[in-house]
Protein backbone atom coordinates (compact mmCIF):
# COMPACT_ATOMS: atom_id res chain seq x y z
CA UNK A 1 0.00 0.00 0.00
CA UNK A 2 1.09 3.49 -0.82
CA UNK A 3 -0.05 6.69 1.22
CA UNK A 4 0.09 9.90 -0.29
CA UNK A 5 3.35 11.67 -1.32
CA UNK A 6 4.94 13.85 1.05
CA UNK A 7 4.43 16.90 -1.04
CA UNK A 8 0.66 16.51 -1.65
CA UNK A 9 -0.01 16.13 2.32
CA UNK A 10 2.02 19.42 2.53
CA UNK A 11 0.42 20.90 0.04
CA UNK A 12 -2.85 19.68 1.30
CA UNK A 13 -2.23 20.86 5.30
CA UNK A 14 -0.90 24.28 4.13
CA UNK A 15 -4.27 24.74 1.92
CA UNK A 16 -6.58 23.55 4.50
CA UNK A 17 -5.01 25.52 6.94
CA UNK A 18 -5.17 28.78 4.57
CA UNK A 19 -9.23 28.11 4.08
CA UNK A 20 -9.76 27.74 7.41
CA UNK A 21 -7.46 31.37 8.17
CA UNK A 22 -9.99 32.79 5.51
CA UNK A 23 -13.29 31.78 7.01
CA UNK A 24 -12.25 32.59 10.62
CA UNK A 25 -10.95 35.96 9.81
CA UNK A 26 -13.75 36.45 7.72
CA UNK A 27 -16.31 35.45 10.55
CA UNK A 28 -13.73 37.43 13.82
CA UNK A 29 -12.90 40.46 11.49
CA UNK A 30 -17.27 41.08 10.90
CA UNK A 31 -18.16 40.67 14.79
CA UNK A 32 -14.56 42.40 16.00
CA UNK A 33 -16.06 45.12 13.47
CA UNK A 34 -19.13 45.46 14.81
CA UNK A 35 -17.83 46.10 18.79
CA UNK A 36 -15.62 48.57 17.64
CA UNK A 37 -18.33 50.48 15.83
CA UNK A 38 -20.59 50.07 19.08
CA UNK A 39 -17.51 51.14 21.29
CA UNK A 40 -17.08 54.45 19.76
CA UNK A 41 -20.55 55.05 19.34
CA UNK A 42 -20.88 54.72 23.18
CA UNK A 43 -17.42 56.55 23.52
CA UNK A 44 -18.51 59.69 21.36
CA UNK A 45 -22.21 59.69 23.03
CA UNK A 46 -20.30 60.24 26.25
CA UNK A 47 -18.00 62.63 25.07
CA UNK A 48 -20.58 64.72 23.89
CA UNK A 49 -22.76 64.62 27.02
CA UNK A 50 -19.67 65.88 28.92
CA UNK A 51 -20.20 69.45 27.12
CA UNK A 52 -23.65 69.41 27.63
CA UNK A 53 -25.86 71.40 30.17
CA UNK A 54 -29.34 72.74 30.68
CA UNK A 55 -30.72 75.43 33.04
CA UNK A 56 -34.54 74.99 34.07
CA UNK A 57 -35.01 79.16 34.38
CA UNK A 58 -38.22 79.10 35.85
CA UNK A 59 -41.95 78.09 34.81
CA UNK A 60 -45.42 79.35 35.22
CA UNK A 61 -48.52 77.54 35.81
CA UNK A 62 -51.79 79.24 34.50
CA UNK A 63 -55.18 77.57 36.22
CA UNK A 64 -57.17 79.11 33.29
CA UNK A 65 -55.67 77.62 30.39
CA UNK A 66 -54.25 74.67 31.53
CA UNK A 67 -51.03 75.27 30.33
CA UNK A 68 -47.35 74.82 32.41
CA UNK A 69 -44.69 77.09 30.51
CA UNK A 70 -41.61 75.91 31.37
CA UNK A 71 -38.05 78.10 30.38
CA UNK A 72 -35.36 76.15 29.50
CA UNK A 73 -32.00 77.09 28.26
CA UNK A 74 -29.16 74.88 26.72
CA UNK A 75 -25.80 76.48 28.31
CA UNK A 76 -23.90 73.32 26.77
CA UNK A 77 -22.03 73.09 23.71
CA UNK A 78 -24.09 70.40 21.93
CA UNK A 79 -27.55 70.64 20.83
CA UNK A 80 -30.30 68.00 22.29
CA UNK A 81 -32.71 66.22 19.93
CA UNK A 82 -35.15 65.09 23.19
CA UNK A 83 -36.26 66.55 26.17
CA UNK A 84 -38.86 65.56 28.43
CA UNK A 85 -40.24 67.18 31.14
CA UNK A 86 -41.19 65.54 34.28
CA UNK A 87 -43.53 66.98 36.50
CA UNK A 88 -44.08 65.57 40.60
CA UNK A 89 -47.93 66.64 41.20
CA UNK A 90 -49.14 65.11 44.71
CA UNK A 91 -46.31 63.01 44.77
CA UNK A 92 -47.28 61.08 41.66
CA UNK A 93 -44.43 61.91 38.67
CA UNK A 94 -45.90 62.44 35.05
CA UNK A 95 -43.54 62.45 32.42
CA UNK A 96 -44.11 64.86 29.07
CA UNK A 97 -42.05 63.86 25.91
CA UNK A 98 -42.22 64.95 22.37
CA UNK A 99 -45.97 64.71 20.87
CA UNK A 100 -46.68 66.32 24.71
CA UNK A 101 -44.41 68.76 24.73
CA UNK A 102 -44.47 71.61 21.95
CA UNK A 103 -43.38 74.24 19.78
CA UNK A 104 -40.84 71.49 20.05
CA UNK A 105 -38.39 68.88 21.86
CA UNK A 106 -35.17 69.86 19.77
CA UNK A 107 -32.81 72.63 21.87
CA UNK A 108 -30.24 73.79 20.17
CA UNK A 109 -26.56 75.46 21.76
CA UNK A 110 -27.09 78.32 23.43
CA UNK A 111 -31.07 78.70 22.59
CA UNK A 112 -33.80 79.35 25.14
CA UNK A 113 -37.08 78.09 24.49
CA UNK A 114 -40.47 77.96 26.32
CA UNK A 115 -41.83 74.57 26.42
CA UNK A 116 -45.76 74.39 26.90
CA UNK A 117 -47.19 71.37 28.61
CA UNK A 118 -51.18 71.19 28.91
CA UNK A 119 -52.14 69.72 32.99
CA UNK A 120 -55.74 70.04 34.66
CA UNK A 121 -53.41 69.49 38.16
CA UNK A 122 -50.86 72.30 37.72
CA UNK A 123 -51.68 73.86 41.07
CA UNK A 124 -50.50 71.05 42.80
CA UNK A 125 -47.36 71.02 41.56
CA UNK A 126 -44.05 70.88 43.31
CA UNK A 127 -41.23 70.01 41.19
CA UNK A 128 -40.34 70.20 37.30
CA UNK A 129 -37.86 68.32 35.93
CA UNK A 130 -36.02 68.83 32.15
CA UNK A 131 -34.58 65.69 31.32
CA UNK A 132 -32.37 65.00 28.09
CA UNK A 133 -30.91 62.29 26.34
CA UNK A 134 -27.49 62.38 28.21
CA UNK A 135 -28.29 60.64 31.56
CA UNK A 136 -26.75 63.19 33.74
CA UNK A 137 -27.58 66.38 32.09
CA UNK A 138 -30.69 67.71 33.76
CA UNK A 139 -32.18 70.47 35.78
CA UNK A 140 -34.91 71.19 38.07
CA UNK A 141 -37.24 73.82 39.12
CA UNK A 142 -38.78 73.90 42.90
CA UNK A 143 -42.19 74.88 43.83
CA UNK A 144 -40.92 78.18 45.13
CA UNK A 145 -39.52 79.42 41.39
CA UNK A 146 -42.95 78.56 39.72
CA UNK A 147 -45.38 81.02 39.22
CA UNK A 148 -49.06 79.95 39.62
CA UNK A 149 -52.03 82.40 38.67
CA UNK A 150 -55.26 81.30 39.10
CA UNK A 151 -54.38 78.73 41.91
Amino acid sequence: MKGISPLISVVLIIGITFGLYIVINTWAGGFFKGVQESSESKISEKLDCSLASITAEGAVYNRTSGKLYVIAKNDGQISFSSIMISVLINNTIYNFADDAITPSHNLPTGVKNVYIVNTTLGCFITMIKLITECDDVQDSVSKSDIVFYGC
